[in-house]
């Protein structure tokens, strides 16, 4: 009888680890090509943030997280309710809201359970200007 318990308990302690969701983690980041200051906009459920991207520089506008898997992610910009990317003059011609317009470079490397972040990156080049 108390073989049976411990199996099930066992049993019980396994099917609970492979049913947990992953957790997903990850940044995106704003790559500036070109030489002018550009100043990003990001809204969200915790509001508006914003950050500024010196020439030849980039930085990071908004962290991943939640529950998802690191490998089947496909969506850089659809965890955000919107993100506009400036210039001086107004708003650049790259649509940032557009899934197509982002890079996942370790897209290879990402794993279902741990391993490395997601790594979504917008490029903005002088063409985009």
């Amino acid at each position: 009888m108390e073989r049976i318990a411990l199996l099930a308990f066992v049993f019980a302690i396994i099917l609970s680890l492979f049913s947990c969701d992953p957790g997903l983690n990850g940044n995106l980041r704003i790559v500036n090509q070109t030489d002018t200051v550009l100043t990003v906009v990001t809204r969200d459920w915790k509001g508006n943030d914003t950050t500024v991207i010196e020439p030849g520089s980039n930085g990071v506008v908004s962290k991943l997280g939640g529950l998802g898997s690191n490998r089947d992610f496909d969506c850089c910009p659809c965890l955000l309710d919107s993100i506009q990317v400036f210039r001086v003059n107004g708003p650049i011609r790259k649509d940032a809201n557009n899934k197509d317009n982002w890079s996942v470079p370790n897209k290879s490397k990402l794993k279902k359970f741990g391993g490395e972040e997601v790594k979504c990156e917008f490029y903005v080049t002088p063409a985009d200007l």
